[in-house]
């Protein structure tokens, strides 16, 4: 039997058909992995639960409400509601009015503040004059240039028929013609009584019968005897600022006890900035001189911070000048060592020299820096208060006997020295 022509060529008309997904591997795989999910769940939940129910019953937890009521809340009724409006707007306006009333209250209380401060500065506008030294100079051309140094005076004490005006030294120096202008502009002239060249003061007189009657003077009460603190608020007065009848209001910023040559002032630093040149009084709130301001004592250059000295420590010096009492110098600057310090040190206990001033007696009778000061004429020195206090006990030409500690190899070595006491110089 004869093939058709095309029975060779029969498998062309076959389909070749991909096999469906739900019988590959990887579905099978999928359904057993979400099958064994679905029972895991199942498994966890009935563990909690029975967990969570047995874990109360041990523990005592209150089971929780299956239902929870609730209330609705009171309303409030239209008139309590306007009520309520008014009322707190009205509370709003009074808070809003105490506000304004407490705003005003702090402004007018600082205003009246400096007001009080201000009268307070102007009662001592009669102690505080103006003093002005007239230096001449020849120039290059060999012509007379005259130049005016100016600085506040403080009107300190009578003796006689003199007023005595503390200030400046640099006014005085060199100076050929002073003058003094009082508070309503009246001028005088006036002679050098003292100056001291530590403290940096002179002391100026003026004869009261060439003050008009009519002018206003009062010496000022430099008795103040207690001593400032920091925070203490102040009045500087005078020309702080470098201009005479200028003021500066703040507070003592800190209290520092400043070595000088054969004595110790106390500083008060103040938070006022003034000028390099200022100069004047710092009063307290109650009008009382508690420093003189002396700026040459002050570290910085140009504008500075006020810087004075307290009264009480130099009071008694004020008091010298005008009696014209000759002071006795030595020449020494020193320095506070506490008793720690000299154990810690092993050095002996007296008061440090810092430095022995050039020319002075001190020097030529063979003192020398770093030397320790124990005693004068057997009366022990601890301190530069204690040295300073011994020594105004003395008058120039006095001979007193220094024992001193001085450093060797492996040992202090005392000394005693006879020194002759000059006098301070003016």
């Amino acid at each position: 039997m004869q093939r058709p022509e095309h029975e060779d060529y029969i498998f062309i008309n076959e389909m070749i058909r991909k096999k469906p997904f739900y019988r590959k591997k990887w579905f099978g795989k999928l359904l057993w992995t979400a099958f064994f999910a679905v029972l895991f769940g199942l498994i966890s939940g009935v563990t909690f639960f029975a967990v969570q129910s047995l874990a109360g019953k041990l523990t005592g937890v209150p089971k929780e409400p299956d239902d929870i009521v609730l209330l609705p809340e009171e309303t409030e009724t239209s008139s309590d509601t306007e009520t309520g409006s008014e009322s707190a707007d009205a509370e709003s306006e009074s808070e809003a009015a105490e506000e304004t009333l407490d705003t005003q209250l702090d402004m007018n209380a600082y205003g009246a503040l400096y007001e009080e401060m201000s009268a307070v500065a102007a009662q001592a506008s009669e102690s505080i004059v103006t003093v002005t030294g007239s230096v001449s100079d020849l120039n290059l051309f060999n012509e007379v240039d005259e130049r005016r140094i100016q600085s506040s005076g403080l009107a300190v004490g009578q003796a006689g028929s003199d007023l005595f005006i503390l200030t400046e030294a640099r006014v005085t120096e060199d100076a050929g013609e002073i003058t003094v202008a009082f508070s309503d502009g009246q001028t005088v002239e006036a002679q050098i009584h003292k100056t001291d060249s530590i403290l940096g003061m002179s002391l100026v007189r003026v004869a009261q019968s060439d003050i008009p009657e009519d002018t206003p003077v009062t010496v000022a009460d430099l008795n103040y005897s207690s001593s400032a603190d920091a925070g203490t608020p102040v009045i500087a007065v005078g020309s702080p600022l470098g201009y005479s009848d200028s003021m500066a209001f703040g507070m003592i910023t800190s209290v520092i006890s400043l070595a000088v040559t054969d004595d110790q002032y106390t500083l008060l630093t103040t938070d006022m900035a003034g000028s390099s040149q200022g100069s004047g009084i710092l009063l307290n709130l109650q009008g009382e001189v508690i420093g003189i301001l002396g700026q040459r004592f002050s570290s910085d250059e140009g504008q500075s911070v006020l810087t004075g000295v307290e009264i009480s420590c130099i009071y008694k010096d004020i008091i010298d000048m005008i009696n014209d009492t000759p002071l006795a110098y030595l020449g020494i600057c020193g320095r506070d060592v506490s008793q720690s310090i000299a154990l810690e040190l092993d050095m002996p206990f007296g008061m440090f020299i810092r430095e022995v001033a050039e020319g002075s007696p001190a020097m030529l009778a063979g003192v020398q820096g770093a030397d320790i000061l124990t005693a004068i004429d057997g009366e022990a020195v601890r301190s530069i208060a204690d040295y300073a206090a011994l020594l105004k006990k003395h008058s120039p030409g006095d001979t007193v006997v220094l024992t001193i500690e001085r450093k060797s190899l492996d040992r202090y070595v005392s000394l005693d020295l006879t020194i002759t006491l000059a006098e301070r110089e003016s």
